[in-house]
């Protein structure tokens, strides 16, 4: 079962004691609303658009077919998928059957997923046959003979491979007919279990697999609904992938609690954003400050019609004040910010009646229940007005690694901290208790609004035949936020080009996304009391290169 276990269970009690977590699931607010507004649109993408009612039968109908794979409760299917209406009804089929769905971004390669295939013990995958220029489908045949577990391969899209299952063979088969009605009502997971698990990257670059449960995560949807007057007559836009963050929580959750319509975008490029929003009208996006900044440098915004929007949600990553005023100002909408961790919780959020300075300068006040504190070096609680490490708890809160109960230890049972997860985020409170971000503590780059962990890629480097040693330093960007530079201390006679950089990390099928952008050559990398590698040093060095 999948039932929350171990140092995590005392506190998730609590939180049903207290009420914090309703005894209904996300499954059964879609499905009342197939009955409220069985012919309202619920779902948009770029191929097809599906009425509550829709979403339903196809989510059942795929529901049921898992369970006639074989695929037995609490066994893993990993679904990795685009901003499509196939994202949202695997994940609604796998909570009806009781599967537990684990939703790897489109970035990851074989090098991770294979890592998360093997150490979910995946029986299934689900994929795109082919999604830019990149064969999915032949990915997962490659790693197949590797996993053990491994036995079904499902297609998304209207074509797939001759012989192979696909998610649109099975939304034809009506086979709910050979079950008594209210048959999935005996499958699906209970309130008190998790049922996800998320893939993020750990600090050494492995992707971490964190144990989520719809109560938790349905809260904080709740909390947000409130806090920003989302209500059915809302339709919100999805400019970032469905994967993980705020794009997850509004798209799977928000929207079927209120019975918003969610239109989902595959490109982040700004024209066809700018195309789709006048298309589709939303009154809410949700994107990261990489696509923002897109959006906003792009020479012909003023030409599109965007007064439609009343609230654009960002994550990811910090947001400069004057970007946030611009996005307000050009796109005439509030912005609203929501943190937290992947791996450890969403805890805080602003509010569309907040003062403009909350808005754009703080994150805003602790979800219903949770808590916040702050830590500064020498480990007493922060005085007010005062930094430090920011520590969360409360019912909105990640239930520990997917069988790692090491891990989970390591994160949620600190001695002294109990119950208590650390972002590595730096912040204090302001006059108003919101929170405001300071810095990270955390050495990650994030790119994008995707994390990068300098370790994996040093590792990787390292064993380029020129390379004597490698350092990883967060560049600073305009439009990503930060890019990878890598300074490299060559062997003996040796000279590295960034060519050559790239075309290793190709063909070692890792992640585009933590390639390095930027490589500088030095004789010897600075260290710190003759130990540890300088990084201080050298992200003033690059400054210093990148003025000159």
């Amino acid at each position: 079962m999948a039932k929350i276990t171990g140092s995590a269970a005392r506190f998730t009690q609590e939180f049903i004691d207290k009420g914090y977590w309703e005894p209904r699931l996300t499954a059964d607010y879609w499905d009342s609303n197939a009955v409220k507004f069985p012919d309202r649109e619920a779902l948009v993408d770029a191929e097809s658009r599906l009425t509550w009612m829709q979403v339903k039968k196809c989510s059942d109908r795929l529901a049921l077919k898992f369970l006639e794979l074989g695929i037995k409760r609490d066994e893993v299917v990993v679904s990795q998928l685009p901003n499509i209406n196939d994202f949202i009804l695997v994940r609604l089929a796998l909570l009806k059957a009781g599967i537990l769905a684990c939703q790897p971004a489109m970035t990851l390669r074989e090098k991770e997923m294979e890592h998360i295939l093997g150490r979910t013990e995946a029986v299934a995958a689900v994929v795109p046959w082919k999604f830019r220029k990149y064969d999915y489908f032949e990915m997962i045949k490659r790693l197949q003979p590797r996993l053990a577990r491994l036995q079904h391969i499902i297609v998304s899209g209207q074509a797939s491979p001759e012989g192979v299952l696909s998610l649109q063979n099975i939304y034809e088969q009506a086979l709910e007919e050979k079950y008594p009605a209210g048959h999935l009502a005996t499958t699906r997971y209970d309130f008190s279990e998790f049922t996800h698990i998320a893939a993020t990257s750990g600090t050494t670059g492995v992707p971490k697999l964190v144990n989520q449960s719809d109560a938790a995560i349905k809260l904080s949807a709740k909390d947000t609904i409130e806090r920003v007057g989302m209500t059915g007559d809302d339709v919100i836009a999805i400019f970032a992938p469905a994967s993980g963050g705020a794009a997850n929580v509004l798209s799977f959750y928000c929207a079927p609690i209120c019975g918003a319509k969610v239109v989902l975008s595959e490109t982040f490029e700004p024209e066809e954003l700018l195309k789709l929003i006048e298309a589709e009208r939303p009154s809410m996006a949700c994107s990261v400050p990489t696509i923002l900044v897109r959006l906003l440098n792009y020479p012909e915004l003023h030409k599109f019609d965007v007064s439609s929007l009343k609230v654009v949600f960002y994550y990811g990553a910090p947001i400069a004040y004057q970007t946030a005023m611009e996005v307000e100002e050009k796109l005439g909408c509030k912005v609203i910010s929501r943190y937290g961790a992947f791996d450890i919780a969403t805890v805080s959020c602003t509010s569309v009646n907040d003062r403009r300075e909350t808005r754009l300068l703080t994150a805003g006040k602790p979800y219903t229940g949770c808590e916040i504190r702050l830590y500064p070096e020498d480990g007493a609680a922060a005085m007010a007005g005062q930094e430090g490490e920011i520590w969360m708890k409360g019912p909105t809160c990640t239930h520990g690694f997917y069988r790692d109960a090491e891990g989970t230890d390591l994160v949620w049972n600190v001695p002294g901290k109990e119950g208590w997860g650390c972002t590595g985020d730096n912040g204090r409170f302001d006059a108003d208790g919101n929170l405001v971000m300071v810095g990270r503590k955390k050495g990650v780059i994030i790119r994008g609004g995707q994390n990068i962990y300098p370790r994996e890629v040093e590792d990787i480097l390292r064993t380029h035949e020129k390379v004597a040693d490698v350092a990883i330093v967060g560049m600073p960007d305009p439009v990503m936020g930060e890019r990878v530079c890598a300074f490299i201390a060559p062997r003996t006679g040796q000279s590295v080009l960034l060519e050559e950089v790239v075309s290793f990390f190709k063909e070692k099928l890792v992640a585009t996304f933590k390639i390095p952008e930027r490589v500088e050559l030095v004789d010897k990398l600075p260290l710190v009391s003759g130990q540890k590698v300088d990084y201080r040093r050298l992200a003033e060095e690059l400054e210093r290169r990148l003025k000159g």
